[in-house]
C-alpha cells in the first residue's frame, strides 16, 4: 500500500515521500521522489496520485492549474527499480485536455497505453501515436 506524506528532517523544511507499508510483513518506510531538478511537482498540490505501473511504482503530476501555458500537461512517472531513487524516469507527458483529472487509479496496458479514471469517464492516452480517447463508465 503506498501514498504521499510528509517527513521532516531535524531543523529542516518537510519534503513529500512515498510512504508504504507492506501488509504482510509489516515492512513499513518511505521512498524518495526525483531528484528537484528533474520533477517539478514537489509541491503536494500537483501530485495526484501514486499508482502501479507495469509492476512499477509511478506517480502522476497534473500541471492544468499552472499559470503558465508550456506547462499544462500530466506527467507519469515511473520507478523502474523499487527503492532507488535514482531509478525514476519520466514515462510520458500527456496534453492537458481542458478537463481536470483527478484519479488515483492509473495502470499501463499491453499496447503501450496509459489508462486512468476521471469523473464518470475512462481516459486511455496512446503513448505512441499521442491520442486521447475518452469512454463512459
Amino acid at each position: 500500500m503506498h501514498w504521499f506524506s510528509h517527513r521532516s528532517n531535524t531543523g529542516s523544511k518537510s519534503f513529500i515521500v512515498i510512504a508504504y507499508i507492506n501488509i504482510t510483513t509489516y515492512e513499513y518506510g518511505g521512498l524518495l521522489l526525483p531528484e528537484n531538478d528533474k520533477i517539478l511537482c514537489m509541491d503536494r498540490e500537483y501530485l495526484l496520485g501514486v499508482g502501479e505501473f507495469g509492476g512499477c511504482i509511478d506517480i502522476m503530476c497534473d500541471y492544468s492549474n499552472t499559470t503558465e501555458v508550456a506547462n499544462l500537461r500530466i506527467d507519469v512517472w515511473i520507478m523502474k527499480e523499487y527503492s532507488n531513487r535514482d531509478s525514476w524516469s519520466k514515462y510520458v507527458c500527456i496534453p492537458w485536455t481542458g478537463e481536470n483529472i483527478r484519479s488515483l487509479l492509473i495502470f499501463g496496458s499491453q499496447k503501450d497505453e496509459v489508462i486512468f479514471v476521471q469523473d464518470e469517464k475512462v481516459i486511455v492516452y496512446d503513448t505512441r501515436n499521442a491520442i486521447i480517447r475518452t469512454f463512459p463508465l
